[in-house]
Formats: structure tokens, sequence, C-alpha cells
């Protein structure tokens, strides 16, 4: 990726950051959930307990996840290249430990669940670099499809 396109997705990135900024209490009451959004035919977000929810389901889905790649790849390439693909990104409120069911041990950030569920994996954020996980629980699976439906048009 050229530098010019990367220093333009940070740009972009980091305005979606300090716009978000000067709302007082309300940020600090907002900043202890998760922060749930993605692209499923349009983009769109999910508010109050549905993101909780999606974000736990999340999380329980990487938790029963029997597939790890070994290769490490760059984050910001990855937000850049689902960006025009199905997703969702889930920001936890704070790095959470979780333990896969093959016994590897994660503390999440971030995830990067890419749709369909059926073909995609996961991505876990750790510094600059994310892992692959994949191979996830199916009753797991079926109960993210679920929550897809409480999701909202993006502002």
């Amino acid at each position: 990726m050229s530098r010019t396109i990367r220093l333009m997705l940070i740009a972009l990135l980091l305005a979606g950051v300090i716009s978000g900024t000067g709302q007082g209490a309300e940020d600090e009451k907002d900043s202890a959930k998760p922060k749930v959004t993605g692209n499923i035919a349009t983009r769109v977000e999910f508010k109050d307990a549905a993101s909780e929810k999606v974000a736990e389901t999340a999380v329980a889905l990487l938790a029963s996840c029997r597939h790890k790649d070994g290769e490490r790849a760059d984050w910001d390439d990855l937000l850049l290249a689902a960006a025009n693909k199905c997703f969702l990104h889930v920001r936890l409120p704070k790095p959470r430990p979780i333990a896969t069911v093959t016994g590897e041990k994660l503390k999440a950030t971030e995830l990067l669940v890419l749709l369909p569920l059926n073909t995609g994996s996961i991505y876990v954020r750790s510094g600059d670099k994310a892992s692959r996980f994949a191979k996830y629980d199916h009753q797991v699976c079926v109960r993210l499809q679920e929550l897809l439906k409480e999701s909202e048009s993006a502002k």
C-alpha cells in the first residue's frame, strides 16, 4: 500500500474519532460500551443493548474458533480491504482476555468479523497487527446472524 493511501486512511480514521469529541458526560458513559459498526449491504451500526449483545456474541464466536493462521496481517490494511465487503467491526471498551477452544490466549481490543459467516473469519487486533481465526461453532454463528436484524443504518 502506498504511503499516501495509508496516510489518507489514517486521517479518515482520526477524523471519525475527533468528530465525536466534545460531548462531555455522554462520551464517558458511552466509552464503557462496545462500539459495533459494519457493512451489511449498507453501512450499519448497533446501538446500546444491541451493540453489547453483538460484541458478546462476536467474542463467543472467537472463543469457539478451532483454527488460527500463523501469519499476522497489518490491521490498517485489513480495514482498508474490508471497506467494500460485508463485515462487523467490534471495538471493545477495554482489552478483554479471551481463550479459544484450542487454548490460544488473547487480549482483544478490536475484532473484525468478515461476513458471510459460513466462509468468513475473525481478525483480532494486537497493536498494529492482526491474527486470523476461523472454524467457529455453528450455534454461535446462528446467534450472531439473528442479531444482525438489530442493526440500524449508520448516519
